[in-house]
């Protein structure tokens, strides 16, 4: 790869190396390992709708009808029926 690089911007390979280890020194990231494991985090949507979930289902546990819910959530009755049937 030091040697495309290097081809391509008229340098050295052992230039091109000397660059990419002071970036990494400066970035400090020389020393650090890369995961091979991926942390997945769920997308903002599958969280806000997580959360809305729960809400119904506290607030349908509290005694509250679906409209109420929706009133109070200030969503759709559709959206809250969704959540309503669908354990935490």
């Amino acid at each position: 790869m030091a040697l495309v690089c290097g081809a391509q911007d008229a340098l050295s390979a052992g230039d091109v190396l000397k660059i990419a280890e002071k970036d990494l020194q400066d970035m400090a990231l020389l020393q650090d390992s890369i995961p091979l494991e991926i942390e997945e985090t769920p997308h903002p949507r599958i969280t806000a709708a997580a959360k809305m979930r729960e809400e119904v289902q506290a607030l349908k546990e509290q005694g509250f009808s679906q409209a109420e819910i929706a009133r109070k959530l200030g969503m759709a009755k559709t959206t809250v029926q969704r959540h309503w049937h669908r354990s935490i």
